[in-house]
């Protein structure tokens, strides 16, 4: 029966062991910013801090400023928020329009926390 036995319900692997997965700094952002929406927040707290120790992404960043900002630690989502805009004076102009919805975002969560 292929690996089944009766009253299982998961196939026996043989042989295959399980091997941690390396995941990019973006990919950890929005894994944690999916576990933040879906009520894990040990887990989002973990991978939040994780991705933005290792990474500059706006993205990453906004989601982590919206995840402290929805449960009331304004004044790190505040510091998150304006790290965005931080690095908007220093960013070639290219970058600057390919970033400017995140620069908006940031400036209406401000706006908010204030």
């Amino acid at each position: 029966m292929g690996g089944f036995r009766r009253g299982r319900t998961r196939p026996r692997a043989r042989g295959i062991e399980r091997r941690k997965v390396r995941l990019s700094s973006r990919t950890k952002g929005l894994l944690a910013h999916a576990y933040a929406n879906i009520g894990q927040l040990d887990k989002a707290e973990s991978l939040f801090q994780q991705a933005t120790r290792i990474s500059t992404i706006s993205e990453t960043y906004y989601n982590y400023a919206s995840f402290l900002a929805a449960h009331n630690r304004n004044e790190e989502a505040r510091e998150w928020a304006q790290r965005i805009l931080a690095k908007k004076p220093t960013m070639p102009g290219y970058l600057r329009r390919r970033e400017r919805p995140w620069f908006r975002k940031a400036s209406s969560l401000l706006k908010r926390l204030n």
